[in-house]
């Protein structure tokens, strides 16, 4: 109601600047305040609410009023989605840095799970930021971990596997879906229970009851789940340098391999022909021979469309820095970070049952993203420690598989407390 009469005397005061920067501290200051409000303050809570509300509501009015004389026509709306961002990454630093592991994250999620904030039991920064490795150009990657109401156990109308949303990058995971990843070995999981404390956004008791029990989690699955993330990462590198070093000029055509443009061979004798060769024992010498040259011709074409369509994809959605640097080094660097990463990961967990999330070698890996290491260097180290973890896999001091029965008990432990509670 006042917000006019304050404009009008911003204006003829020539305070526009000063009005806005009064109402953004108060509502930094009232805001901050609320992280310190007791369980039962709830008088004081409700006025420093009330005072944060207004000074975030008069700043965006003289922001509003500001705007217009600090921009080009072209750039009024333009700073919007930045900003919006940005102020999601300061709502998680204030989070962290007043110590609120227990607070409302809502204004991160904006889907129709309305109880998913207040059920979730951890919430942490994941991927580079977790690792230590973010630059400027680093998207953040938030992840949880949620316990959803009965009806979700006992009912059959409702289903939920993971929640998600974007600035921030967030997936919530159901317990009993991350569970099942954890288990499995899953490193994009599975490292989420040793992320930095600093890093946690929301840690319920629940939650720390979750991480004090990580370890149930860890086994020699690791061997094969993270090498085969690493084996993943030097697919890319290798299909990434062919095509830096070959690239595609044109989509490939049927006539190019022989073929006319109708396939002369049905989806089901390709599907058949297909099984077959995938089956050691199979006699592919009762397929006729014209038959098997089609099918092979078939198949080439196949593979080179595909590999086509992957390189346009590729390339209209690289990274205009990252894509530089990849020149220049005559593979993708990031990749080649994250294959390292991955298997001393391994390795650290295999040999000591801990994982490693922040790592202590976070200015070779950053080396290694900008080019320290050349392809053949990668491809030497990368075959000699995926022996080496052949050999440590089989004097791990882990067990060949988790206890899935004691994972079961603490997660049917969780639930039931949180079902109880709630």
């Amino acid at each position: 109601m006042v917000a006019p009469f304050l404009g009008v005397l911003a204006d003829v005061a020539q305070a526009k600047k000063r009005f806005p920067g009064a109402f953004l501290i108060l509502g930094v200051g009232a805001t901050a305040a609320l992280s310190m409000v007791q369980r039962s303050e709830w008088l004081l809570a409700a006025i420093l609410f009330v005072l944060a509300d207004i000074g975030a509501a008069g700043s965006f009015v003289f922001y509003d009023v500001l705007l217009p004389h600090v921009a080009r026509r072209e750039e009024l709306v333009a700073p919007l989605p930045q900003s919006h961002t940005l102020g999601k990454w300061c709502m998680l630093t204030i989070m962290t840095v007043t110590g609120q592991t227990t607070g409302d994250w809502s204004q991160l999620y904006h889907g129709n799970l309305t109880w998913l904030p207040t059920r979730t039991i951890f919430l942490t920064r994941a991927g580079s930021h977790a690792y230590g490795l973010a630059t400027p150009e680093s998207d953040l990657d938030v992840r949880g971990v949620a316990i959803p109401p009965k009806e979700y156990f006992l009912g059959f109308a409702h289903r939920f596997e993971q929640a998600e949303a974007t600035e921030p990058d967030l997936i919530v995971y159901d317990i009993r879906k991350f569970f099942l990843l954890a288990a499995a070995g899953n490193p994009s999981i599975l490292e989420l229970l040793w992320t930095d404390e600093a890093d946690h956004l929301v840690r319920t008791a629940l939650g720390q009851h979750l991480l004090a029990q990580r370890a149930l989690f860890l086994s020699r699955k690791v061997k094969q789940t993270f090498s085969g993330y690493a084996t993943a990462q030097l697919k890319r590198i290798k299909t990434h340098r062919r095509w830096l070093l070959e690239p595609r000029t044109h989509k490939p055509t049927r006539a190019e391999f022989g073929l006319p443009e109708t396939s002369l061979l049905s989806k089901d004798i390709l599907g058949a022909i297909t099984a077959l060769e995938e089956t050691a024992a199979a006699d592919l010498t009762a397929v006729p021979a014209h038959v098997m040259d089609l099918y092979r011709r078939e198949r080439a074409y196949h593979n080179a469309f595909r590999d086509w369509q992957q390189y346009e994809h590729w390339k209209a959605h690289r990274n205009p820095q990252r894509a530089a640097l990849e020149i220049k080094m005559g593979f993708d660097g990031k990749h080649a970070s994250h294959l390292v990463r991955l298997m001393r990961m391994c390795r650290e967990i295999l040999e000591t049952g801990r994982v490693v999330v922040k790592r202590l070698d976070r200015e070779e890996l950053l080396a290694i993203r900008n080019g320290a290491w050349s392809y053949d260097q990668l491809l030497d180290w990368s075959e000699r420690e995926d022996r080496a973890l052949d050999d440590i896999v089989q004097h791990s001091p882990l067990p060949q598989k988790p206890d899935t029965q004691a994972l079961d008990q603490l997660c049917m432990t969780l639930v039931e407390e949180m079902l109880t509670a709630k």
